[in-house]
């Protein structure tokens, strides 16, 4: 019992020296919520000396449930970042905890049972925090993983196979490779693996364009620096050709930064009688239109977007969009086109109508492009001869801007290495030294160039669209697929799209596959599934959650069973399987059968038949003996629970004898055994002594 005491104190002081730091770091919630865990958890446990096994693991199983709930509850329940790391500590907890009862492990198995079970809260913390004091929990493990190899080597077996040796070797260096893939678990891990996962693990907490590509100004290394991220950003579901995403559009340019001044305008609900709508119409709470005047189209455009990036302060639509079908209050409009939430929503779902086939931008009419044509005082006259060169020959706008454009593909390659010197303009560097650059670049470029010319131009940012997954019917945009390409104002009064950034090479290269493998669309299909299920719990509609559970395996059933590639190639391995389940279990038997033959002598069977007479002897007296304790350490409990003298005394006896027998390095014989049973007789005679009263 002073065992026990004394490990959970110093368990505590341990914990509370490595927290305490929080109290000069941050807020007083951390603290307080800290010592109340510490108090909850401290009466609670009595780890390994007094409880069951069964009870050991529902232990470590509530011991991991608080880490988890972090993981799953932070990115649908608003609460203070402050009470969720409170839910790492009893996992932390737990961490040195079982540094502290390495040594006293008994079983193989339980040695597992510790690691893997330390192993999984410690990377679910990790994957859900950020904060620098984790990395030295991540050593903690590491140390931790060495005392579970000393402790596998430590055991020593007499009679002992090369197989099994071998079969051990293949269980430590497992163990080994996860707790390298724990150390993987500190502040970086998150950024390096992202990428390779396709987003399976972690909730999306934000995206670089929240800070950066929506605001009112912005900076030529937004877009580049993304270049390198898989977030995604949304999911597009459509059936229509959508080549591009809108997000922001810029005016003004002056030494590597644009800017802009929206004039925003609140756009009237739209009566949904007076409409014909698509089926999935009927779902949205509020429908607007931009009040274009529209010309006659033959085709129409109409996608369902759901976006994952945190703080969306603007629509991401195509450049035909006229229409949008939303669940938000209101909807609301600049002069260049762009649609804004009112209020801005966080992970929307929208619907939007446009026109197939434009080949022009729909957007409120112009009144002055003059502030489209202002160019730096201090551009360079070369760039002035080289725009005039370039398009002398050239007799309307549409063509001189192609001829631009094709200048840039022609003449200039895609990079993100280009790092512009701190005198002078970055853009004036490029064009006149012909860097490679991205597609800030040659978006400014081409505008410096067109407005030279005398035509109005302007900066657009946003996303193209490429990544399709054929599984699930729908694309997907990441911040890699951020882009920037430039609007012509032309003489018949619309805006054109012209992209100069050359195509292929390194450019396309940074974009990805459009059609991954079908690995990666399925687990971009199951975080896509996932993100639905996160939208039902943070509204609180379970009933709506069972019917789309029940909806969704429904049609999963019918996909399965009517195509003939997923169908037939499942039953027949489920008919292999029960050919084969048979005589591998006939094998596992025979193999093991054969090694307990080569492993147990009859000598040390009869000791352990002897061994489980004594366990059922004491458990007809309702003293069960613990699987955690030692044999040695059972004496002492027997003793907490008052057996009468003359028991204990045989007892103890038995058991030492028992434990000097089996464990020591004289060879047992028949004498032994008979000295054993002749206390176990003993033993019934009393305790049937105490029946007949």
């Amino acid at each position: 019992m002073k065992q026990d005491i004394s490990l959970h104190v110093s368990g505590i002081l341990l914990l509370f020296c490595s927290m305490a730091p929080f109290a000069f770091i941050t807020n007083e919630y951390y603290l307080i919520g800290f010592l109340a865990i510490i108090v909850l958890i401290s009466p609670l446990i009595k780890f390994r000396y007094s409880v069951s096994r069964k009870i050991e693991y529902i232990i470590y199983l509530c011991l991991t449930i608080p880490a988890i709930l972090k993981y799953f509850l932070e990115p649908v329940i608003e609460v203070e970042t402050g009470y969720y790391a409170v839910l790492q500590i009893p996992g932390y907890y737990f961490i040195f905890l079982s540094i502290a009862i390495i040594y006293r492990v008994k079983y193989r198995s339980d040695l597992l049972a510790l690691h893997f079970s330390s192993l999984i809260i410690l990377m679910v913390s990790g994957f859900s925090t950020r904060a620098y004091y984790f990395e030295w929990f991540v050593l903690l493990h590491l140390l931790l993983a060495s005392f579970y190899l000393r402790s596998f080597f430590g055991i020593y077996y007499k009679s002992i196979s090369f197989s099994f040796r071998i079969r051990q070797g293949i269980v430590i260096s497992f163990v080994l490779i996860l707790t390298g893939v724990v150390f993987l678990a500190s502040n970086r891990f998150v950024e390096w693996l992202e990428p390779i996962t396709n987003n399976m693990l972690f909730p999306t907490g934000s995206s670089g364009l929240n800070y950066a590509g929506f605001l009112n100004e912005t900076s030529l290394n937004v877009t580049g620096n993304m270049k390198l991220s898989d977030k995604v950003v949304l999911r597009l579901i459509t059936s229509s050709q959508i080549q591009r995403l809108r997000c922001k559009v810029y005016t003004d340019y002056i030494k590597g930064s644009w800017k802009t001044s929206p004039k925003r305008k609140v756009l009237s609900s739209v009566v949904r009688e007076n409409l014909t709508l698509p089926e999935y119409g009927k779902e949205y709470k509020g429908i607007f239109t931009a009040g274009y005047s529209l010309p006659e189209v033959p085709e129409f455009i109409d996608c369902i977007v759901k976006t994952v990036s945190y703080g969306n302060t603007v629509f991401f639509t195509p450049p035909e969009t006229y229409m949008l079908m939303v669940n938000i209050p209101g909807v609301q409009i600049d002069q260049y086109g762009i649609f804004y939430p009112d209020p801005p929503s966080e992970k929307m779902e929208y619907a939007l109508i446009g026109l197939a086939g434009l080949d022009k931008v729909l957007c409120p009419e112009s009144d002055d492009t003059n502030r489209y044509l202002d160019v730096p005082s201090y551009l360079d006259t070369r760039i002035v001869s080289l725009a005039k060169d370039l398009t002398s020959s050239k007799e309307d706008a549409y063509s001189k801007c192609l001829a631009i454009e094709g200048y840039f593909h022609r003449t200039f390659q895609y990079g993100l290495d280009f790092k512009p010197s701190k005198q002078g303009d970055p853009v004036e560097e490029f064009i006149l030294n012909k860097k490679s650059a991205h597609c800030e670049y040659f978006a400014t470029g081409m505008i410096l160039l067109l407005r030279s010319c005398g035509i109005p131009s302007r900066y657009v940012t946003g996303f193209l669209v490429h990544e399709y997954n054929r599984s699930t019917g729908y694309y997907v945009v990441r911040e890699r697929d951020s882009h920037a390409w430039v609007e012509a104002y032309l003489p018949q009064g619309d805006w054109v799209t012209f992209d100069p950034t050359p195509p292929g090479g390194l450019f396309e290269q940074y974009l990805g596959e459009n059609e991954p493998g079908i690995f990666k669309q399925i687990i971009d299909f199951v975080l896509f599934k996932w993100e639905d299920i996160k939208d039902f719990l943070s509204r609180g509609d379970f009933m709506g959650l069972l019917k789309w559970i029940l909806e969704s395996m429904s049609g999963a059933i019918k996909e399965i069973v009517f195509y003939p590639l997923i169908s037939v190639p499942l039953f027949l391995v489920i008919l292999y399987w029960l050919y084969k389940k048979r005589r591998i279990i006939k094998i596992f038997r025979k193999r093991k059968d054969e090694f307990i033959k080569d492993e147990i002598s009859p000598v040390i069977e009869r000791l352990h038949s002897l061994l489980s007479r004594f366990d059922n002897l004491l458990r007809k007296k309702k003293i069960k003996r613990p699987f955690n304790l030692t044999l040695y350490e059972y004496i002492e409990y027997l003793k907490e629970h008052n057996l009468p003298e003359k028991e204990l005394k045989i007892t103890s006896e038995l058991i030492n004898e028992y434990c000097n027998l089996r464990y020591g390095l004289q060879e047992i014989q028949e004498g032994d055994l008979i000295s054993l049973e002749n206390k176990i007789f003993k033993l019934e005679e009393i305790y049937a002594k105490y029946r007949n009263r």
